[in-house]
């Protein structure tokens, strides 16, 4: 029987201020608020670009909202 215990790396002080840095620095956004930008994207035909610079939200979570929201149909 192989009983040999194999240790998990351990973060560095460093390493672990910068994860819980970014995970804090994750934006959230309501369900209405996913919908609406993929209406506005799905119905009004705006582009993901243009969609980004008016809301502040990255091109590609919106295309993953659009695809999710389209999956669900």
């Amino acid at each position: 029987m192989w009983t040999e215990k194999v240790e998990q790396p351990i973060l560095s002080n460093e390493r672990a201020k910068e994860m819980k840095g970014m995970a804090k620095n994750q934006k959230s956004y309501t369900s209405e608020f996913k919908q609406q930008i993929v209406d506005l994207y799905n119905t009004r035909g705006t582009s993901y670009p243009q969609l980004e610079r008016e809301y502040g939200v990255n091109w590609s979570t919106i295309s993953g909202w659009s695809m999710r929201n389209s999956a669900g149909k």
